[in-house]
């Protein structure tokens, strides 16, 4: 089957797969600030992985 092909219904047909959609994994832990560094590469980074969504671009 061609990967254009696979849906998440399909997938949990033929895997036999529980989907659970609403588990709170995170609610345990504490939010902690981020430290400049990060900030200041995200800034400069996200807007560039957006812009080229999945497409592998060679220098």
């Amino acid at each position: 089957m061609a990967y254009s092909e696979f849906t998440i219904k399909t997938v949990i047909a033929a895997f036999d797969l529980d989907v659970v959609e609403h588990r709170d994994l995170f609610s345990g832990i504490d939010p902690v600030q981020t430290d400049e560094y990060t900030k200041k590469k995200l800034e400069e980074n996200v807007p560039l992985a957006l812009a080229q969504g999945n497409r592998i671009i060679s220098h």
